[in-house]
């Protein structure tokens, strides 16, 4: 089944200016008509269980993980000292 931006936003619970910034990012499954863009259903809804939260323990693991990781993604001790 095929479904417009705005369906498309109702079903996912987001707003339509989500949905754009999605497409044009390439981050969620679309098709495009000429300046029409189009989803399939079932391609959001597989879309959408692949986006699922991972378990505490990851989600914990990448929290401290990114507390020991400096901005230019090395952990922060090993950065050089500057002097």
């Amino acid at each position: 089944m095929w479904i417009t931006v705005k369906e498309a936003a109702i079903f996912l619970s987001i707003k339509e200016k989500t949905i754009y910034y999605l497409v044009n990012h390439g981050l969620i499954p679309h098709y495009r008509i000429g300046k029409l863009v189009r989803f399939n259903k079932d391609e959001l809804e597989n879309w959408m269980r692949s986006k699922k939260a991972g378990s505490m323990t990851t989600q914990v693991e990448k929290i401290v993980r990114s507390a020991y990781t400096s901005f230019y993604g090395r952990p922060d001790h090993l950065k050089k000292e500057v002097g």
